[in-house]
């Protein structure tokens, strides 16, 4: 049995989440050094797929990062390294063990419908599509926003469900992405898809 993934998240999960990086840093300098300037901008955020990877035991692709900061001060950071532009509104850049999507508070929030939303840790967990995205750790003062994903635990199994049930607060062709990210998580027999998303497929 997972542990994170059937038990509300933790501060448990913020210190597994700081080792992981920690253990980037220690195999790729380049990535060390990036982090550190980064951090050097504004707090930093880690949000959605990188904390759900871990808690699922599973290998993350990449790290998703909001960094409150202007979008001058990351392009200097980021203009020397291996970067392109993603779907997004940020930036991906490449290393060697690892990808990072990164965006500033503004860009992030431009994705939505919503123009209500602060610029917090909380309206970044809300922000998110799927309750198993919606984990967001706070890197630069170790907290944990867990509300929405916790809400997904029902006993021994995860039910993937639209994040505070708004999945059109989010332009398209953004949705589409989510949608498809939730199917291939609920192959798990410890995860199951959500009635209200079976429902926005079959509509």
């Amino acid at each position: 049995m997972n542990y994170i993934k059937l038990k509300p998240l933790s501060k448990h999960t913020v210190e597994v989440v700081n080792k992981k990086i920690a253990t980037y840093k220690i195999k790729n300098s380049n990535f060390k050094l990036f982090i550190d300037k980064i951090s050097a901008l504004g707090e930093v955020f880690i949000i959605g797929g990188f904390i759900r990877d871990i808690c699922l035991h599973r290998k993350p692709k990449d790290i998703d990062i909001i960094i409150d900061t202007s979008i001058e001060k990351l392009k200097k950071v980021i203009e020397n390294y291996d970067t392109e532009t993603n779907s997004q509104n940020g930036f991906k850049v490449h290393f060697d063990n690892i990808s990072v999507d990164v965006w500033t508070l503004d860009s992030h929030f431009e994705k939505y419908n919503n123009p209500k939303f602060k610029k917090n840790l909380y309206s970044i967990s809300k922000s998110t599509i799927l309750n198993i995205n919606s984990a967001v750790i706070n890197l630069s003062r170790n907290k944990i926003y867990d509300r929405y994903y916790n809400s997904g635990i029902h006993g021994q199994k995860y039910i993937i469900g639209f994040n505070a049930g708004k999945p059109s607060m989010l332009k398209k062709p953004y949705l589409e992405k989510y949608i498809q990210k939730s199917i291939r998580l609920g192959t798990s027999g410890k995860i199951k898809i959500s009635n209200q998303i079976s429902e926005f497929l079959q509509s």
